[in-house]
């Protein structure tokens, strides 16, 4: 029997992830956070520590060949992520580019921040949630199964260019591909960073057309005591933002290194959007 082999593609905020029923897919989507933003966003895309530069106005697609999709969308945990299932109003040309997947088997809300501020977010159709979310995940997870062949897995952009990368497993059968767009350094100074987080949330609403403001912000630091499982493959350093990941995120007083703990890159993290 042949070895079955998973992929996981790992979104590092901030991401609109649109579960698309009708066509059976998953669209990603991210807003430009440019010059003049107070701090750039990177968009990256591969292995960890090994990433590619992403194009602006360019679509991506991730093709994964003699794989049977699953027959109904995996459900999101709404207590841990913004999971919105109203109508919304997206406006792709606020997006630096798009990617196309396939529906994964399963969708995982990593890395559980707690809320510290209240009132976190406001807003009309915050009010209009079915459930409003008691902790913040700072990372999501799509995860692929029932992978026989890695030759089957390939990411194309809309220019038919391979993006190419290492589809070796990381850590047993599992192979993981790294989606990024946020700040590659860490905000030391907690009202630019507070700042930072609550503009980036805004500009993720005016992407999807949904009427939340971010009142406060999360911070990794203040990480949930209860966490969810990590996924099979995936180290824990992989689920760290590039702003912990880079040189920045260590301060010096005296003689000790202090690892500082910044806002998230937007106050609600990624927004997860059922379409049915």
């Amino acid at each position: 029997m042949p070895t079955k082999f998973s992929l996981n593609v790992i979104l590092h905020e901030l991401f609109a992830v649109i579960l698309k029923s009708n066509s059976n897919s998953v669209e990603l989507y991210t807003p430009i956070i440019s010059s003049g933003d107070m701090m750039d966003h990177v968009y990256w895309a591969g292995n960890w520590k090994r990433e590619q530069v992403l194009q602006q106005d360019t679509a991506y697609a991730l093709n994964i060949n003699n794989r049977a999709n699953p027959s109904t969308p995996p459900q999101p945990q709404s207590d841990r992520s913004i999971v919105w299932q109203d109508e919304y109003a997206l406006d792709a040309a606020l997006s630096y580019c798009n990617w196309h997947l396939p529906m994964p088997d399963s969708i995982c809300q990593l890395r559980l921040l707690d809320i510290k501020e209240d009132p976190l977010i406001s807003g009309r159709d915050w009010d209009r949630l079915k459930e409003q979310p008691n902790r913040i995940s700072a990372t999501t997870v799509l995860v692929y199964n029932g992978i026989t062949d890695w030759g089957d897995v390939s990411i194309q952009d809309d220019k038919n260019n391979d993006l190419r990368w290492d589809w070796e497993p990381s850590l047993g059968h599992a192979s993981n591909l790294h989606l990024w767009a946020e700040s590659p350094v860490a905000m030391t100074d907690e009202n630019k960073a507070r700042a930072h987080s609550k503009m980036t949330f805004g500009r993720l609403m005016k992407l999807v057309g949904l009427q939340m403001k971010a009142e406060g912000a999360t911070w990794l630091r203040d990480s949930s005591p209860l966490q969810p499982q990590i996924v099979d493959g995936v180290r824990l350093c992989e689920l760290h933002t590039l702003g912990e990941r880079s040189d920045s995120a260590l301060q010096i007083k005296g003689n000790v290194f202090i690892f500082c703990t910044p806002a998230t890159c937007a106050t609600g993290g990624n927004i997860i959007i059922v379409d049915s």
